[in-house]
This record gives structure tokens, sequence and C-alpha cells, in this order.
């Protein structure tokens, strides 16, 4: 398969903010890894990081929701969503692939701490409040 520069950013993303999150993947470091320099990210993603992260969340959506995933969006709530992610991932991590919700979960967490435009990403492509307010509210407050 043939992919553009632009997605090989997206998808080599998904890896990074799935096993970093959001505040420890540098653009150099995804660079590196994509095999593209620094001028290709910014050519592709003028608007840096925080344009990349809304896209990557984008493309997480529309995948999961083409892949049988939209279940996730009709659960009542971000921690029910999150919950039956988690018992996906528990039953698949053997594969040691990386998932569309682990990211979209990786950043909905981190979300309380992002800008205001990358909550409301989160909350457009859940259906639901991600961030303050939402999952990572709910799961700092839930009784483990």
């Amino acid at each position: 398969m043939n992919m553009d520069k632009r997605e090989i950013l997206i998808r080599e993303a998904i890896k990074c903010f799935s096993e970093k999150g959001y505040y420890g993947v540098g653009l150099s470091e995804l660079c590196a890894r994509c095999g593209i320099p620094k001028g290709s990210f910014n050519y592709y993603f003028p608007k840096g990081k925080k344009q990349l992260v809304m896209e990557t969340m984008e493309y997480c959506y529309h995948h999961m929701a083409d892949h049988g995933f939209a279940e996730y969006f009709r659960q009542p709530t971000p921690y029910d969503a999150f919950c039956m992610m988690v018992d996906q991932l528990a039953s698949s991590v053997r594969g040691h692939r990386y998932f569309d919700s682990l990211t979209m979960t990786m950043i909905a967490i981190e979300s309380v701490y992002l800008d205001e435009q990358i909550q409301q990403m989160g909350k457009r492509s859940t259906g639901s409040n991600v961030g303050t307010g939402g999952m990572a509210t709910k799961l700092t407050a839930a009784e483990f």
C-alpha cells in the first residue's frame, strides 16, 4: 500500500501518542520515525502538533466507526465507553497492535491539560464530554 507522507505521519502519530501520550511525543522524533524531514511535517501540518493531534483523533474516530466500533459511541457515559474499550483491548493485547481507541483514550485523558479546541474535537468525535467534566474527570474520580 502506497501512503502519502501525511498519512504516514498520522499513522505513526497514532503509535507515538499511544506509547507516550501527547506531551511525550516530540516532532523531531516523529519525523525521524517516519523518515520525513521536519519541513515536510510543517508543510502537511502548518499549525503544528495541535493540528496533528486533532487530525489524528479524527482519523481514529473514522477508522473506529468504519470498523464496527460505533458501539463505543452509543454507551451512556464516556466511562462506560472506556470500560468497553479496556475489555476489548485486554482481550486483544497479545497481538501487540496499536488501537485507535487507545490513542483516543490517551488523548482524551490528557485533554484536561490541552487546549479547548482539542477538548472540543474530543467532544465532537465521541458525542460526549471528553476532557474537563468528561471521561478524564470520571476516570480520576472512579473507584477501582
